[in-house]
């Protein structure tokens, strides 16, 4: 008896989510595109840092600024690594080129 009421349960609740699932409204909301969150980003990062900034001490806020622009002319005095020559995409050996074996070889 149990079996039953729990398949009916189970049928009746399949059953009810199969009739909503066709009204509208009922979907979930959209996500934002990553454009829209990049956007939001860029615009808020500005703000965050002044606020950031504003909240550090004068001490600290000079020794930081101090810091940052030492780390960016030593990276600006750096030369340019070169790229090295991209690896080759033959995978191929001297034998995989060779044709196929057609027989004993002519004497």
């Amino acid at each position: 008896m149990s079996f039953l009421l729990r398949a009916l349960l189970v049928i009746g609740v399949l059953s009810y989510l199969a009739l909503k699932r066709g009204e509208p409204g009922t979907a979930a909301p959209a996500l934002p595109s990553a454009d829209a969150v990049a956007a939001a980003l860029a615009a808020a990062a500005p703000a965050a840092i002044q606020a950031g900034a504003a909240a550090l001490p004068p001490e600290t806020r000079e020794r930081v600024a101090r810091e940052a622009l030492a780390g960016l002319i030593r990276r600006a005095a750096q030369p340019v690594p070169e790229l090295p020559e991209p690896a080759s995409r033959d995978t191929l050996s001297a034998t995989d080129r060779a044709p196929a074996w057609r027989g004993i070889e002519a004497r």
